[in-house]
């Protein structure tokens, strides 16, 4: 299995959207997740995570 480089996660009211990439950039997660399984899946993936910081998330 190829390895998560880093993960793309888009937040939102009670279900997000987490998008993984190996180095080469070719996604290798494409994942729908509620709330509660947002922490879980944080601490379960060894890579950089970057957040989306719009207005519509505060």
């Amino acid at each position: 299995m190829e390895e998560i480089a880093s993960v793309g996660l888009d937040t939102a009211q009670s279900v997000f959207r987490a998008h993984g990439v190996d180095c080469d950039h070719d996604p290798i997660i494409r994942r729908q997740l509620k709330r509660r399984q947002v922490l879980v899946f944080c601490q379960a993936t060894a890579c950089p995570i970057g957040i989306e910081g719009c207005s519509a998330s505060h």
